[in-house]
């Protein structure tokens, strides 16, 4: 995962959104979307975050760049 691409992006409130473009094979992964025990690509990364930062949190996607956005 290439962290030098992942930038704050406008929030609301006290929460801070961060943007974070991410390329993956997705052949072994039961889709993007957490479902129960099955490997996605959501659960994964919410895991990651969770054991690098020892804070849990929901990480929202895909979704499609507004034109005119890098």
């Amino acid at each position: 995962m290439d962290l030098q691409n992942a930038y704050p992006y406008p929030s609301n409130g006290d929460m801070q959104n961060y943007r974070l473009p991410l390329a993956y094979d997705g052949r072994k992964f039961m889709g993007w979307q957490r479902h129960g025990d099955q490997r996605t690509v959501q659960g994964i990364l919410e895991a990651s975050i969770e054991s690098t930062f020892a804070q849990r949190l929901s990480v929202q996607g895909p979704w499609t760049k507004p034109p005119g956005e890098p």
